[in-house]
């Protein structure tokens, strides 16, 4: 899981489980396709997918072959999103898109709220 920050060129992860990289061209994420779409942007298996098929992150490390991502929004502007990766195949339930949508409704509300993570 990871959670993203996106501009104009690049992609910081702030939140990171699972990936080695702190940030990536934007030209190549699958983030910066999830960040202009309205709900989940879901690619069940990248090497098939004609957008991802050849991009570095498919063909070489850290070989993505699932992405699903939302977009996290301040004020109506995507800033960043929420994004589950693997490196394979994965099918996603109904329950898992809306659990999708509720985390990212709860990183909003964070976002908002300005309140500092409290490990208490």
């Amino acid at each position: 899981m990871l959670i993203s920050i996106i501009d104009a060129k690049r992609q910081w992860f702030k939140s990171n489980q699972g990936l080695g990289v702190a940030e990536t061209a934007r030209d190549i994420s699958f983030c910066g396709h999830a960040i202009n779409y309205q709900d989940v942007f879901y690619v069940f298996d990248a090497l098939r997918d004609e957008r991802f098929f050849d991009n570095p992150l498919v063909v070489g490390e850290p070989k993505i072959r699932f992405y699903a991502g939302l977009a996290v929004r301040i004020d109506g502007y995507a800033i960043g999103t929420l994004c589950l990766i693997d490196k394979q195949p994965r099918l996603l339930t109904d329950n898992d898109f809306v659990m999708l949508r509720e985390f990212v409704a709860l990183i909003e509300l964070e976002i908002k709220q300005g309140k500092p993570h409290s490990d208490k």
